[in-house]
């Protein structure tokens, strides 16, 4: 079968390669929309803001030669993230003055902003959550999982009937989300027929704003990426050596972990461009969503890291000189994928923020910044405690609470965990969304699949595995 990828522009294409080739496809790039006929089956990618996108596939052409190819030539096509969201009839993302913004219409319904419920849950997130099965397909296995990216709910006349059919819409990271390849392989081959009637509606998408226990906590691990390797230290003064990337990556791979974030602490130093070469390299073999942080500056980074193997990108240092900068990327790349980076000092009874990995003061208190950063654009906030990181004695409770009552987006804690109970304290006490830790998992027995089983007792809704 030969699957053509659709590069518009914008969309994590390194990922949707990746997963191709893991299930033995050989992917095709499609750069130019009269080339789609050529293909036996077309994916519409996506990581970005449903405007932007929309524009991008009118400008380049995309637009009618898709309708052409899939209600003219019945060509499978299979929409992932926002390039699901893409084949809606309309979106109010990027609305203006009340006027949605057209889709490529093979869905009859409108994406809208959850808060729009009423939903009061921490969102985007990124992950498997569970959803009620509400009628199982004629000839495919049952759904177990799906994936929820972005702060946006279809509500659309969705019905179920697969037997035989043509093109099916995909929300899910296709390599990276283990569950997902398998989903990937069956959907490129059966689908839904454009506008078509289906069985049921899928109950479990209308009810999503109203189970707060659905979203699972995250465990995250930390790498601190400094030239050649990665190295820990206390108080973000990072000396001792743990060893080489790549296999770091690797080993997080086999053990449950949700997410990994890899930040280049010196990339800051110079004017140089993030390491492209060696994140492609490091994507090769990460197969949970990776976030990328160090040395960002420009929206032009951001994309070439998407295309070279990144999910997300953290923000830090450059969003002190430029704040604009967080909207820019949001506005282009979605705000799932802005993870704002907030590294804290306590001072004067209160917090402040530094920047430079920790070493430059910028008169910056901690809760109105992170306020601001929402407002910008940024879809998380990773809380890091200068002192209490590498200590090994528990997150800074205070200070996690503060930003997460401050905030409507995901907080991730991190500096400080030393053991399982920490992590259990950030979320059931400080409200944290995730949890992220490097010392803890690089120095301790402990590990992330001990951290998901402790928080699970503490009955803290977690994954439980990948396979």
């Amino acid at each position: 079968m030969k699957v053509g990828v659709i590069d518009y522009g914008v969309g994590n294409l390194g990922s949707v390669l990746r997963a191709l080739e893991a299930l033995r496809v050989a992917p095709v790039l499609v750069n130019r929309a009269a080339d789609m006929h050529a293909t036996d089956g077309l994916i519409l990618p996506g990581v970005g803001n449903f405007a932007d996108c929309a524009r991008l596939l009118d400008e380049g052409g995309w637009t009618s030669a898709l309708r052409d190819e899939v209600l003219g030539y019945q060509r499978p096509l299979l929409g992932v993230c926002v390039g699901m969201q893409l084949l809606a009839d309309s979106s109010t993302e990027g609305a203006v003055e009340g006027q949605d913004v057209a889709g490529l219409g093979f869905i009859p319904g409108q994406v809208r902003h959850l808060r729009s419920f009423g939903c009061t849950q921490r969102v985007p997130h990124v992950g498997w959550n569970g959803i009620t099965r509400t009628q199982t397909a004629d000839r495919r296995p049952p759904v177990q999982r799906h994936s929820r990216r972005h702060r946006l709910l279809l509500r659309a006349q969705l019905r179920l009937r697969a037997a035989r059919q043509r093109r099916r819409a995909g929300h899910h990271r296709p390599r990276r989300a283990g569950h997902g390849s398998g989903a990937a392989r069956s959907c490129l081959g059966d689908a839904v027929p454009p506008r078509k009637k289906f069985a049921c509606r899928l109950q479990a998408a209308a009810q999503l704003h109203r189970r707060p226990g659905m979203l699972k906590v995250r465990v995250i691990p930390t790498l601190l990426w400094k030239q050649f390797g990665l190295v820990k230290g206390v108080g973000f003064d990072s000396w001792r050596r743990v060893g080489p990337v790549l296999p770091a990556i690797k080993v997080y791979n086999q053990r449950e972990v949700d997410e990994l974030v890899l930040v280049d602490i010196v990339a800051h130093l110079g004017d140089a461009d993030p390491d492209f070469e060696s994140i492609d390299e490091f994507g090769q073999d990460c197969f949970v969503p990776l976030t990328v942080g160090g040395g960002i500056t420009r929206i032009e980074q951001v994309q070439r890291l998407l295309r070279a193997g990144a999910d997300k990108v953290a923000i830090n240092t450059a969003a002190y000189a430029r704040p604009e900068l967080v909207t820019e990327i949001a506005r282009r790349h979605g705000a799932q994928c802005v993870v704002a980076s907030i590294d804290v000092r306590a001072q004067d009874g209160g917090w402040a923020c530094f920047s430079h990995a920790g070493k430059t003061a910028t008169r910056r208190e901690v809760v109105a910044w992170a306020r601001e950063l929402e407002d910008r654009g940024a879809g998380e906030i990773l809380i890091t405690s200068i002192e209490r990181d590498g200590t090994l004695q528990g997150y800074d409770l205070p200070l996690i609470e503060a930003v997460v009552r401050a905030v409507n987006i995901p907080v991730i804690a991190s500096g400080g965990a030393g053991h399982y109970q920490h992590m259990v304290e950030a979320v059931t006490q400080a409200g944290a969304s995730a949890v992220a830790a490097a010392s803890m998992f690089h120095f301790t027995e402990q590990t992330p699949a001990g951290a998901k089983a402790a928080l699970a007792a503490a009955g803290v809704p977690v994954r439980k595995t990948y396979k």
